[in-house]
């Protein structure tokens, strides 16, 4: 037998391994998380949400921006400048 956990943002998985069953889930946990309404439709100043949306700007070379509307970046969206924070502090966005 050969026990292998894989974890995930907000889950863990345990699969086992045996020649006659093949490979099959053994164990799981689930990590749940808080949204607070006041983040769904409003930024505090210096914070932001959905950090995936910066991500996804930052990481676009020009002509894809242009494709897609988002050549004027995060200042360009009525939500994302609401806090005027684009980047974080050891967040490289570019990179994720």
């Amino acid at each position: 037998c050969v026990y292998v956990c894989v974890k995930f943002q907000f889950t863990k998985l345990l699969f086992n391994e045996d020649e006659k069953h093949g490979v099959h889930i053994v164990g799981s946990a689930i990590e749940t998380f808080l949204l607070e309404k006041s983040r769904v439709n409003f930024q505090t100043k210096g914070e932001r949400n959905y950090h995936v949306f910066y991500q996804l700007i930052a990481g676009l070379d020009k002509a894809k921006k242009k494709e897609l509307g988002l050549e004027g970046g995060c200042r360009s969206f009525y939500y994302t400048s609401q806090s005027g924070c684009d980047t974080v502090k050891g967040i490289p966005d570019k990179d994720r």
